[in-house]
């Protein structure tokens, strides 16, 4: 796992897409684009050009989709599958359908105990979970209950609204604090960090061209956190919840919805 650091140079900062090593190097299963070890399965397979030459790999098999997982009626992530319905998961099924699982070695990924539980062993590794279907996030919002998680700086853990255009929507959490913000083609954008409030549920939504990022400590009442009108298009997102860091932890997800 020293070398998955060394390739990625995690700081302690917001990592979210690997940052690329030396040489511009990358994990197996990533690419490096645009300085960021970018994973296999959220690039366009008709995206050769923004692809290193230099940095072929194969995509890791944990990160391809599994047929088991993925409900075969639902489109792929890409810009031209169809919007599917709204969605909501509460994890209590033990089976990751709907959703594309993806590891690196220190990791594993998994439906327990009614959440979505991302289990570190070794530390030095990310992992988590896309959805398989891409949404109009343009309107109506994301939400998420974060269960448990490591109060630690060199921990992170976060729910990203991604398409393949190469735009987020982030909400990212650590020991030290919440960061939201957009990433624009590799560059982060209305950027704000809180101290951490504490609350469990996060929520992401839009209101015409205003992106917004609330928390609540009940799921019901809410507190806007962060506001930007810079423009991202949200209306072919997927969304992953993940998280990674340099020591062994645990972080669960449950309450997931699409509304």
């Amino acid at each position: 796992m020293l070398a998955l650091l060394s390739a990625c140079a995690f700081d302690g900062q917001l990592a979210t897409d690997y940052r690329c090593g030396e040489g511009r190097t990358c994990p197996t299963g990533s690419h490096c684009v645009i300085d960021l070890c970018t994973l296999d399965h959220r690039l366009d397979a008709g995206s050769d050009p923004i692809v290193d030459a230099g940095n072929p790999g194969d995509p890791d098999a944990s990160e391809a989709s599994d047929a088991g997982d993925v409900d075969a009626a639902t489109p792929a992530t890409d810009a031209s599958a169809a919007i599917v319905p709204r969605y909501s998961d509460d994890f209590g099924d033990g089976a990751l359908t709907g959703w594309l699982p993806w590891t690196h070695p220190g990791c594993t990924v998994s439906e327990t105990g009614g959440a979505l539980q991302l289990d570190y062993t070794s530390g030095a590794a990310y992992c988590g979970a896309d959805t398989a279907a891409a949404f109009d996030l343009s309107t109506g919002a994301v939400a998420v209950e974060l269960v448990e998680a490591p109060a630690v700086a060199t921990f992170e853990f976060y729910m990203i609204l991604y398409a393949e255009a190469g735009q987020q929507i982030q909400m990212i959490g650590n020991g030290g604090g919440l960061t939201m913000q957009l990433r624009i083609d590799g560059t982060a954008r209305g950027s704000s960090t809180i101290t951490d409030p504490g609350d469990r549920f996060w929520r992401i939504h839009q209101e015409g061209t205003t992106t917004i990022w609330e928390t609540s400590d009940d799921g019901a009442t809410w507190s806007t956190r962060h506001s930007t009108t810079i423009a991202i298009d949200a209306s072919a997102m997927a969304v992953e919840l993940a998280g990674g860091g340099d020591s062994p932890a645990q972080v669960r997800f449950d309450s997931f919805s699409i509304e």
